[in-house]
This record gives C-alpha cells, sequence and structure tokens, in this order.
C-alpha cells in the first residue's frame, strides 16, 4: 500500500457545457437539488434513467439526516447520490459523456450498506462505461463477500482477456477484498482508450488515506477486439435483484488521466466563505523529494481574492486566528509562501495554483530543504468578506509524506 491517491481534479463544479461537446466530467453533487429524503435525479445534471426494464431513479440526498443510513465522506460536501432496491429497483443513473483517446481515469468516491433482511443478493451495485453491449466497456463491480452477513464487499470488474473474453474476476490484491460497510473508499480506474488496456486500478480508504493500486496484466476493455467504438456514457448501478443493497456515490471525475494527486486531506470541510462553498487545497505532482515536482492548488474560493500557501511540520486547529472566518490547522513553525510571485490572485476562476520549490522551503527562522522522511502540511490562507467588510478565511488542509 501507498499512502498517496490521484484523486480529485480541482473542480467543484461540472467542466463543459452541453454533454455532446465535453471531453471530461467533474463534480461534487452540490448543485444538486437534494433533501434527506431524496429528489430523484433524473433530469438534474444531464442524468437520466436509461431504458432497462426494472429500473428505477438515483435520489440525490443531504449527509445530514439521510434515509439510506450512509455516514459523511471524509472528502465530501453537503451531498450524494444513492440507489438501492428498496423500492423496487434496481437504481440505474447514465449520462452522456463525449470520451477522447489516450489514458483516461474514472474515479468516484463509493459507500455501501445493507438495511435489508440477510441474505443479501449479488451484486451490491457497479459502476460501468456504456453502452456495455455495443462500446468498450469495463464494469467496476461492488459484490458482497458473503452474502449471508453483508458486512464486507470486494472491489471486482468485469473486464476482457487478450483473446476477448469477457471475465468477472477479483483484482489481484487482497487490498480490493473485504472492505467494510458504512466506509467510503475512493475508486479509480485508469484505461487506454487507444489500445483498450486497463493500465491501473486504485482503492483508497478515504477514513485512512491509505491507497493500494494494483496493474492487471494483459486485461483490457471488453470490445476491444470486436473492433467496438469508444463509450458514449456512464452508469451507476446500485440494488441488485432483491431489497436491502445500497450504494452511495460522490466526487465522481471522468476525463484524461492527469498528474498524481498528492497527501492527505485533513480539517475538511473548511468553514465556508462568502461564495456559501469551502475552500479547498489539492497537491500534485510527486512525493519523491528528489523529483521536486509538487504543485499546490486551491479552489472554491471567491473570485478576485488574494492568498498565499502556509506550511508546517504540525498540524493544528485553531478556530478564527485573529478574526478570521475559517480554522487554522498548522500550529508549530509555520511557514508562509510570500515571496517574488508567491503571493497569488483568484481572479474570475475562483483559485489559483503555485509550484513550489521543495529546496527553498519556508519556516520562520529561514530556508529549509525538505527531507525524506518528512511529513510536511500545507494550507491556503486567502481574504474574504462579511457584509462588505473585509476579513480572511482558510482552505482545508493536505498532509504530504516525502521520500
Amino acid at each position: 500500500m501507498q499512502p498517496v491517491s490521484r484523486h480529485f481534479l480541482p473542480l467543484a463544479l461540472v467542466v463543459g457545457f452541453a454533454a455532446s461537446a465535453e471531453a471530461q466530467y467533474s463534480s461534487d453533487f452540490e448543485g444538486l437539488t437534494a433533501t434527506a429524503a431524496g429528489i430523484p435525479l433524473a433530469g438534474q445534471d444531464s442524468y437520466y434513467v436509461p431504458p432497462v426494464t426494472g429500473s428505477i431513479d438515483f435520489n440525490a440526498h443531504t449527509y445530514a439526516g439521510n434515509t439510506l443510513g450512509i455516514p459523511a465522506n471524509p472528502t465530501g460536501g453537503a451531498q450524494f447520490i444513492g440507489g438501492s432496491g428498496i423500492a423496487g429497483g434496481p437504481a440505474r443513473a447514465q449520462r452522456n459523456l463525449t470520451f477522447g483517446t489516450g489514458v483516461w481515469t474514472a474515479g468516484y468516491d463509493i459507500c455501501a450498506t445493507f438495511v435489508g433482511t440477510l441474505p443479501a443478493t449479488q451484486n451490491v451495485g457497479s459502476f460501468s462505461l456504456q453502452n456495455s453491449t455495443t462500446e468498450r466497456s469495463f464494469i467496476a463491480l461492488s459484490r458482497w463477500t458473503d452474502v449471508a452477513t453483508a458486512t464486507h464487499w470486494n472491489a471486482d470488474y468485469v473486464w476482457a482477456d487478450a483473446g476477448g473474453v469477457a471475465l468477472t474476476e477479483v483484482v489481484a490484491d487482497p487490498a480490493f477484498q473485504n472492505l467494510p460497510i458504512n466506509t467510503w473508499f475512493r475508486r479509480e480506474t485508469d484505461y487506454d482508450l487507444s489500445n483498450g488496456a486497463i493500465v491501473e486500478v486504485r482503492i483508497t480508504n478515504l477514513a485512512t488515506g491509505i491507497t493500494a493500486s494494483n496493474n492487471p496484466v494483459g486485461r483490457f476493455l471488453t470490445g476491444t477486439f470486436t473492433a467496438l467504438p469508444a463509450p458514449t456514457a456512464f452508469r451507476f448501478f446500485a440494488g441488485g435483484s432483491a431489497a436491502g443493497n445500497v450504494l452511495a456515490y460522490d466526487n465522481p471525475d471522468l476525463g484524461p488521466a492527469g498528474p498524481a494527486t498528492l497527501g492527505t486531506r485533513y480539517c475538511t470541510p473548511a468553514v465556508p466563505n462568502s461564495t456559501g462553498n469551502s475552500t479547498r487545497i489539492t497537491a500534485t505532482g510527486s512525493n519523491v523529494v528528489a523529483l521536486n515536482d509538487v504543485t499546490l492548488a486551491a479552489s472554491d474560493m471567491p473570485n478576485n481574492a488574494f492568498g498565499f500557501f502556509l506550511t508546517s511540520l504540525t498540524q493544528g486547529m485553531v478556530a478564527q486566528p485573529g478574526g478570521s472566518l475559517g480554522v487554522l490547522c498548522l500550529s508549530g513553525a509555520i511557514g508562509r509562501y510570500v515571496g517574488p510571485g508567491q503571493i497569488q490572485n483568484s481572479g474570475m476562476t475562483g483559485g489559483f495554483q503555485y509550484m513550489i520549490d521543495l529546496n527553498v522551503h519556508p519556516t520562520p527562522t529561514g530556508i529549509v530543504q525538505v527531507q525524506a522522511g518528512q511529513t510536511w502540511n500545507f494550507q491556503c490562507w486567502h481574504r474574504d468578506s462579511v457584509g462588505g467588510a473585509a476579513v480572511s478565511n482558510f482552505s482545508d488542509a493536505i498532509s504530504i509524506g516525502f521520500q
């Protein structure tokens, strides 16, 4: 296992405009109309119920008081989507997407639970590229480890071997099996739309931040060797053939594979800023000191707000320091990136980024070099306003272990 995960492009909302013109999709579901009991997803954000006999809709829920009993997501906001067989399912939610070429990543947060009468039935649910019968596809299955107890599930796959035969398989890594219910995981699949290969699969426990990755050998998108075209949609599925199976999803992100996302987020979500959103920090690149490749990014900020990044070896939690709206999640010797070119402005995008230099790392007593074996914590401080009065606020924080 490794404590880094490639997920969360720094986007809070859907990327693109019309579904037919998109080349990437990312959402945190915060723009949906949702309630604790759930509001139908179809018709929101271009989702629809696919024409599969017996399908029912997913619902958009608030985490607070949700009727599915889904716990809060450590990296989620206020809302998620959920599906089950409780109302006669299974539930299916589909969305069109224009796929490109090269290596793409399909990532999403997922949480399983069971609320019916045992034994449960397979499958808990799945995520898939569609149309899975006429286009190239993989199916990321969620299957009960033991239907008699329904307390743990496996992150399995339907993909094809080098002969084009579709296979339903477990991942050759025990970290993908026996995953506890009522726990949020990040599940990601890298796949090459040019040659059909499954490049890498990952699972991250969002409570611990620990990621396991596996590089399947000789595994491909189904339909690759029969020259099926690229997929045109993706689908969430939940419920199985009987009442009780429940799957929740959050933070879907489909698009060209980007640089590795580093670190473990904590102190999240941040106190909302004047836009109503919580400022987020992400880090991309490599945690290998010798490569000196780390870029920090802040998103979901007010427009035209000045800000800079803070860093410390020590985590903390100080509410409203110096009259700020937010929480300072660092303590001890806190360094500030305030040198030439380091103070940034969010402009009209509500965010900024800065590639830090690990050889010129700020502390209150001077510049140091980051060392392998150290864990540094980072946070963004930025200007904000309340009723026209100037104040400040903070993002959540991220912890990066360097090697």
